[in-house]
């Protein structure tokens, strides 16, 4: 049932569907988010099949990740899918990405700061680096980053 409505013209019911497979998993349940992830036109659903591909296959998701964290779109639906993805799953290939990415909203940065937080000294470079930024908003939302999470740039 739930591969029928991700075929649906509905871009809210391929959504809900995709979220729903990624809740209760099963068998094919990954390869169906992967697809949903690659192919849906809509924004919002591909968000929720990146959410459900990390839960249901990490491993696999990896490349997903650093795919979303790049993909704009409105709202930053699929790039803030992709932020919340990389720091359940802490990797340090998503520092980079973060870090390119950190001048077009506030969320890359406070990921950032949760990473460092956690020791990752590739992500308190990130910061370090955001602190020297020339835009001022971003060096603002690297001091709330580091303030707030604690993950000082020592």
């Amino acid at each position: 049932a739930l591969g029928a409505a991700l075929r649906d013209s509905s871009a809210r019911v391929r959504e809900a569907a995709v979220t729903a497979l990624g809740a209760v998993g099963g068998p094919g349940a990954a390869e169906l988010a992967a697809l949903a992830w690659r192919k849906d036109p809509s924004y919002e659903a591909r968000a929720a099949a990146l959410t459900a591909l990390a839960r249901l296959d990490p491993e696999r998701a990896s490349e997903a990740i650093a795919a979303g964290l790049e993909t704009p779109s409105y709202r930053e639906a699929i790039q803030n899918a992709a932020i919340r993805a990389a720091l359940e799953r802490p990797d340090p290939s998503f520092v980079g990405p973060l870090e390119r990415i950190a001048g077009a909203q506030e969320m890359p940065a406070v990921a950032l700061g949760v990473i460092a937080a956690r020791g990752d000294a590739g992500a308190k470079a990130a910061l370090a680096r955001l602190l020297a930024d020339d835009r001022p908003w971003v060096r603002e939302w690297a001091r709330e980053a580091i303030a707030r999470e604690g993950g000082g740039t020592e």
